[in-house]
């Protein structure tokens, strides 16, 4: 099992991937491993949280040898599973 499906519903959906990419599980699997593949050494580091109400939203730095760029997540859970995630990324 691919850490993915321990920490989503099999119905989740990504509102936040790259064209081309399908807004599922397997969608956002394939954008993982595309990324890991050019970025090896890709760190990702949370920056702020806020919570509240049973939301989460989380903005994010990314950082890799060649480039940097921040993120906003909002994720919605279920039963501890994220469901539905949407992103922003500058």
């Amino acid at each position: 099992m691919h850490v993915l499906e321990e920490v989503v519903t099999p119905q989740f959906i990504d509102h936040g991937l790259s064209e081309g990419f399908p807004p599922s599980v397997e969608g956002t699997r394939s954008l993982i491993l595309a990324i890991h593949k050019v970025m090896p050494d890709l760190t990702i580091q949370i920056e702020d949280s806020i919570s509240g109400e049973g939301r989460v939203e989380l903005r994010v730095a990314a950082h890799g040898k060649e480039a940097g760029w921040t993120e906003i997540h909002i994720p919605n859970l279920e039963r501890g599973k994220l469901i539905e995630r949407c992103t922003v990324i500058d």
